[in-house]
């Protein structure tokens, strides 16, 4: 019991900077968490920094949404303009999501461009993926491990490679099943 409560407490206090944080939400081990624009996590979301520590960072004007039930384990998400994460996403240790360029390829003083990137709901993302900005993985979705995923992404495929391609087309998710 005391365990729990300790838990909840630290949990809590990781959260501190977050907008918004549903029930439940569950973290493993210490986040980064750097939040200067919008973020809200959403019931039942678990972020482990278990096998690499996950990191969140929103800039001035962005948002990042994180959907109910993900599972986040390691990943890197860095959100210049707008991240949103659908619900029941699963993504793997190594994940890097980014909506922008940082800065101009020409002037580092310059920002640089940034899209909005967009996992819809039941996404499956593998180990070391990337995904770039102006990206929108369709529902259902799954990326191999590996991939860098520059363009958008048909609902229930299987996308690999670099850059990503589709390879086959999957079952399609039926909400009453999960």
């Amino acid at each position: 019991m005391f365990k729990q409560m300790w838990n909840r407490l630290k949990t809590r206090w990781y959260l501190n900077g977050v907008d918004a944080v549903g029930e439940g939400v569950y973290l493993l081990k210490r986040p980064s968490i750097e939040n200067k624009g919008r973020l809200s996590i959403g019931s039942r979301t678990q972020i482990k920094s278990d096998i690499h520590r996950s990191r969140l960072a929103v800039q001035p004007g962005a948002r990042l949404e994180i959907g109910e039930d993900c599972w986040i384990n390691g990943a890197m998400i860095a959100a210049t303009n707008s991240v949103i994460i659908g619900n029941h996403c699963r993504l793997a240790p190594f994940v890097h999501i980014m909506d922008g360029d940082f800065h101009d390829l020409q002037d580092r003083t310059l920002p640089g461009e940034s899209a909005p990137v967009v996992l819809e709901d039941y996404v499956k993302v593998g180990t070391r993926v990337i995904i770039l900005k102006g990206v929108t993985v369709h529902k259902g979705a799954a990326i191999a491990p590996g991939a860098i995923v520059t363009k958008d992404v048909p609902p229930d495929t299987l996308v690999a490679g670099v850059p990503a391609k589709p390879i086959k087309k999957l079952k399609a998710y039926s909400d009453s099943l999960l």
